[in-house]
């Protein structure tokens, strides 16, 4: 029998995969490695919803017919997705000023970003 484990949407995931964020990392502004290392140490948590949504939310690129591929998905919609996990875990203002500081560009698209299927109001 294999049991298959399960989180609500915003539970904290497995720390083991909650330290990597290497999907966040491949999409963040130039130079801005500082404050993807200072959310790494202070919300690994929000780093892997980060990883995940972008996961689920992916543009698979190949690039070159290179066989690795490269997952990438909407910057203003992950930018959102961010900020709304960051106050719905109550992480607090300094974070949310480093998800600002890690991607350009607006929140969402207008009022609303798309995750999945599902489009949510920010």
């Amino acid at each position: 029998m294999i049991l298959k484990q399960s989180y609500q949407a915003l539970e904290p995931p497995p720390l083991s995969k909650a330290v990597h964020g290497i999907h966040v990392k491949r999409m963040i502004k130039l130079g801005n490695s500082s404050y993807f290392n200072k959310l790494a140490k202070f919300s690994p948590f929000l780093l892997a919803e980060m990883d995940e949504f972008i996961e689920r939310n992916s543009l698979v690129i190949n690039g070159n017919n290179k066989i690795k591929q490269k997952h990438y998905c909407c910057p203003q919609c992950l930018k959102a997705h961010a900020l709304i996990c960051s106050r719905e875990m109550k992480l607090g203002n300094n974070i949310e000023k480093i998800v600002n500081k890690l991607f350009e560009g607006e929140v969402g698209h207008g009022e609303y970003y798309l995750d999945g299927e599902v489009l949510i109001k920010v």
